[in-house]
């Protein structure tokens, strides 16, 4: 899949951090482990300046309501990203995350970046990707 590179690449830099954490005990399944738990929040790393779209087979309210908790700012976030097909200039993924305003300014907070996993459930159910 064209993902494999930019979705490798975000690991790599996780795996480099989890690599140079005190006590971290590393064993061959590190990096599958890490890959298993993480791959929603490396798919929306990977695709940070590609266009999000819904694809037009999948209901982006079931998707969502498969998520365990949904706060607004995400909820707000999948309304853009749904309208974001039916526009003539779809935005990318990182300008609809700063129409968030602070929610997903730097330096992420614990909370946002528990948003940005669901964000990847729901895209990789829901979702697809259009080069810039």
């Amino acid at each position: 899949r064209r993902e494999t590179a930019p979705m490798l690449a975000c690991l790599l830099v996780l795996l480099s951090a989890a690599e140079h954490m005190r006590g971290a005990v590393r064993t061959p399944r590190t990096i599958t482990s890490l890959l298993e738990s993480h791959a929603p929040l490396l798919y929306v790393l990977a695709h940070l300046s590609d266009r999000p779209t819904v694809r037009a087979s999948v209901s982006l309210k079931r998707a969502v309501g498969e998520l365990p908790a949904v706060r607004a700012p995400l909820v707000a976030l999948l309304e853009d990203i749904a309208d974001n097909g039916r526009r003539t200039v779809a935005a990318s993924l990182e300008d609809l995350l700063r129409r968030q305003g602070d929610t997903f300014a730097r330096p992420l907070t614990a909370d946002a970046i528990a948003m940005l996993h669901s964000l990847g459930k729901v895209l990789l159910r829901a979702g697809a990707f259009v080069p810039v």
